[in-house]
């Protein structure tokens, strides 16, 4: 969420600029943007994919975003910068990396609003009466004395 916020931050920046040297400190939010996005993307391949598959989904990730993004970025970002000029083209794009956080985060929020809720609600009783596949009835049963 904070690498989103640190890309609109930043080309919402390049959308005022009047003096070139204020670009420096915009493009230390490009490494900051960078380096949050790009590790959490890392890590999602980490948690959704499986050991076997981890080493090839994070080469696809990169490939994806290294390869394809940044050739879809330049292609697409220059058609709206030749219609919209430069000053409108950050700003829209910044707008949309802005919309892009807060669905992150709204989306997120709800995520673990379910799974807490799942963590909260344990199962009370073994699925068709087999006491050995746990729950609360058989964790109270096993902990007491024997």
């Amino acid at each position: 969420m904070l690498g989103l916020l640190a890309y609109s931050v930043r080309l919402l920046g390049y959308s005022f600029l009047s003096n070139p040297w204020w670009s420096l400190v915009l493009e230390a939010l490009e490494g900051v943007a960078n380096g949050l996005m790009f590790p959490a993307g890392i890590m999602y391949c980490t948690v959704l994919f499986s050991m076997e598959t981890i080493t090839s989904s994070r080469g696809l990730m990169g490939f994806t975003y290294f390869g394809i993004g940044k050739l879809v970025g330049t292609v697409v970002g220059t058609e709206i910068r030749e219609s919209l000029g430069d000053v409108q083209t950050f700003r829209w794009l910044s707008g949309a990396a802005l919309v892009a956080t807060v669905l992150y985060c709204v989306g997120f929020a709800a995520l673990k609003r379910k799974s807490s809720r799942a963590a909260a609600a344990p199962q009370l009783a073994p699925p068709n009466g087999k006491r050995d596949l746990g729950g609360i009835d058989n964790l109270a049963m096993e902990s007491g004395s024997h």
